[in-house]
This record gives structure tokens, sequence and C-alpha cells, in this order.
């Protein structure tokens, strides 16, 4: 992998080993790299899809994904979407395939597609993504706020020990 977030997150296990671990940027930031399989900026691409009217300084990407298992995946899900919340982030957009999906699926989250992830659109960068393009992948976006009252309902913060402060996530329908 050549290309890194600003922000890389680690979670790590019981006994410190590294289970998974994330990137993010704010779209504060400038072009996100999912964008380039967008064609048009990722607030416009969520206002066509969603109907809502998303602000970029809001809006974040997360990406370079690794971890050891799906459940090791479900929990940084989980703990990402807790540190958004907690910075005040609206929107969350990535690109994944299926087995990503799928992890979000068993949250009871269901992110919103935007586009295919076209590997023409990297302008000859594709040897260097190994065999991921076969996958298929997909860009998303989610509400932050949606996925975090969801993932509180569930009781998937209490369960982890995540702190709960005395946030409302604000959001209209």
């Amino acid at each position: 992998m050549q290309h890194y977030l600003p922000e890389l997150l680690a979670l790590q296990g019981s006994h410190g080993r590294l289970i998974a671990a994330a990137g993010m940027r704010p779209a504060s930031e400038g072009p996100l790299f999912l964008e380039r399989y967008l064609d048009e900026p990722l607030e416009s691409a969520v206002s066509r899809v969603t109907g809502a009217s998303p602000d970029r300084n809001c809006m974040v990407e997360v990406g370079n994904l690794a971890s050891l298992s799906a459940g090791s995946a479900r929990i940084m899900i989980i703990a990402v979407t807790w540190l958004l919340a907690m910075r005040g982030l609206e929107w969350v957009a990535f690109t994944g395939a299926a087995t990503l999906f799928n992890s979000f699926r068993r949250l009871g989250l269901v992110p919103t597609v935007l586009a295919s992830a076209d590997p023409a659109r990297l302008q000859g960068q594709l040897d260097q993504w190994g065999t991921y393009y076969d996958q298929r992948p997909q860009v998303f976006a989610g509400n932050i706020g949606f996925g975090f009252d969801a993932l509180k309902q569930a009781g998937m913060f209490e369960r982890l020990g995540f702190p709960m402060l005395a946030l409302e996530t604000g959001h209209a329908a």
C-alpha cells in the first residue's frame, strides 16, 4: 500500500496485540482519495443520493482498514463511529468490498452506495493494488449520527466500555 490517510488509528486486543487499523482524512483538508471514483465532489454525491445537504467541513474519509478478523473489523467500525461522533462529524465515506459491507450489516448499519470504485480511474496506479479490484469495491457513505444512535441503542458502546458523554447527535428527518 502506498497511499495512507493522515490520521491512523490502531486497535489493540486484550494482550496489546494489534488487531485492526484504519486511517481518516477530514474532507475539509482537501480532495479525498475516494473522490477519484466520483464524478462530483463527495458532498454533491451524498446530496444527490440521500437528499441531504452535507457541509464538506463535517465529512470524513475512512480507509486503509486492515484487521485480523471480521470481528476485529466490526470493533474498529464501532470505535471509529464513536470517535467521529465525538468529533462532531456528520458524514463518513469509504471504499470497500462485500466483506466490509457485511461487517456493517452485521452491526445493523446499512451505508449508502455512491458509486463503483472503478480501477480505470486510478490513472496507472492499478498495479499497486494487487487483487483488491477483483472484489468489485464500491464507494459508500453513511450518516454518523444515525450510525452512532443505532450502535448506542444496540448497546455496543456500553458493552465495549466506551465512555458515554452527554452527547446529542442531533439530526433532522
